[in-house]
């Protein structure tokens, strides 16, 4: 007599499962953007502004795939920009979870097109980042804002199913580094945009799949700010800290040379450097492959410390601050 497959108590949503499945996902969002979303002329629009929900952690991922956009592009999460009116196009992703009633009614009131996209659900919202990407970006293409939408979203289609053909070795790879970490808190560096939002991602997976504490920073923006935060306490920092590079070669020199400075800086002031790198030759493969580590390693980070990477209890009383403020 068979019956349903045992629930494992330390992933109750099924998250290890859904990641053997991301390249499905992927296709899926993209299939759903291109079905829902009219096809225009690149200049159809003066800009776009893309809506996402706060959970998702989309943002920083749209904005690096649709960084070549033939038209001003912004990713917000609550609200639109007061400039949207009849000459701009507002693309809507979400799952069925989210209500975007009143900001499509805002949009529509002040005269733009708009497009919804509505995806599948996934395990948790983390794990939703990259198909709303996807979406997002196939939407941008349909409506001539990102002419190589579908270039880039088949790419990325691409290098997931790659990722997913080498599971068992990039799995091991980063089991490894879970070890190393240990207790100590990961810095995440990556390279410009895409690498910064690689790095981004894999802040969030740990945070919300690990609940454990994570920082993130792009070089050569990291100068700026993040870096001067370790001229003192190295003496702390190099007992909690632990950083991890994420190299990849659709880096610019400038940016692959900011990337291995910044290393060499940090490393006086943390626990240990180990260096990842992307086998994808393209920022937007590069930025599939390493969310996608980030991912795997947020969830073999969490079964190590005997969490469930799907719940976070901690941050469930405060939902309701999502219910209030949205849109």
């Amino acid at each position: 007599m068979s019956g349903a497959a045992a629930v494992d108590p330390l992933d109750v949503h099924g998250v290890a499962d859904a990641l053997a499945r991301r390249a499905d996902a992927l296709v899926a969002a993209a299939e759903r953007a291109a079905a829902e979303t009219p096809a225009h002329p690149v200049g159809a629009f003066r800009s776009a502004a893309v809506v996402v929900p706060d959970a998702v952690h989309a943002r920083s991922l749209i904005d690096a795939l649709a960084s070549g956009a033939a038209i001003p592009v912004v990713t917000v999460t609550r609200s639109l920009p007061t400039f949207v009116g009849a000459d701009d196009v507002v693309v809507v992703v979400r799952s069925g979870s989210w209500d975007a009633s009143g900001l499509i009614g805002t949009a529509s009131a002040r005269g733009a097109r708009v497009v919804d996209v509505v995806i599948e659900a996934a395990a948790t919202p983390l794990l939703e980042s990259l198909p709303t990407a996807l979406a997002a970006v196939a939407a941008l293409g349909r409506v001539g804002a990102v002419p190589d939408g579908a270039g880039i979203t088949a790419r990325a289609i691409e290098v997931a199913r790659s990722a997913l053909a080498a599971s068992a070795e990039r799995s091991a790879t980063l089991d490894t580094l879970v070890r190393r970490v240990g207790r100590t808190f990961p810095l995440v560096l990556g390279a410009g945009a895409f690498g910064g939002a690689a790095a981004a991602h894999w802040q969030a997976a740990v945070n919300v799949m690990a609940k454990a504490p994570a920082l993130a920073g792009e070089a050569p923006a990291v100068f700026h700010d993040q870096a001067a935060g370790f001229g003192q306490h190295g003496d702390v920092t190099r007992q909690v800290i632990t950083l991890v590079v994420l190299h990849h070669a659709g880096a610019t020199p400038a940016e692959a040379d900011a990337l291995d400075a910044a290393a060499e800086l940090y490393d006086e002031v943390v626990a240990s450097v180990h260096h990842l790198v992307s086998a994808a030759a393209d920022p937007v493969g590069a930025l599939v492959d390493l969310a996608m580590m980030g991912e795997e390693f947020g969830r073999l980070a969490a079964r190590s410390a005997s969490v469930d990477p799907g719940v976070t209890p901690i941050t469930d009383p405060l939902q309701r601050f999502d219910a209030s403020t949205g849109p």
